[in-house]
């Protein structure tokens, strides 16, 4: 997703302009993709047609190198840890 840091009060960014940023999304299945996350409670949800619980959400992330000024208007460059999406899965 293309984010203007101007209009979403990240005026103090300088640097990437625009940001790009992503984010998890969409369905999954009835079951675990790794058959090691199966618990007891989820197999009986899944026999009983309950709802799992299961959801897309981030599992890998990266970091970003940003310039942006700090408090004192004093010009830095950064890195903010695990900012960006890089693989989702279902949990």
């Amino acid at each position: 997703m293309k984010v203007d840091s101007q209009s979403v009060e990240l005026r103090w960014m300088i640097s990437p302009q625009p940001l790009y940023v992503s984010y998890c999304d969409g369905q999954c299945p009835a079951t675990p993709e790794d058959p090691r996350l199966m618990t007891p409670g989820l197999a009986a949800a899944i026999a009983g047609r309950k709802n799992t619980g299961l959801c897309c959400a981030p599992i890998e992330y990266a970091d970003l190198d940003v310039v942006y000024y700090d408090d004192n208007m004093q010009i830095i460059f950064g890195t903010l840890r695990n900012f960006n999406v890089v693989r989702c899965g279902c949990l």
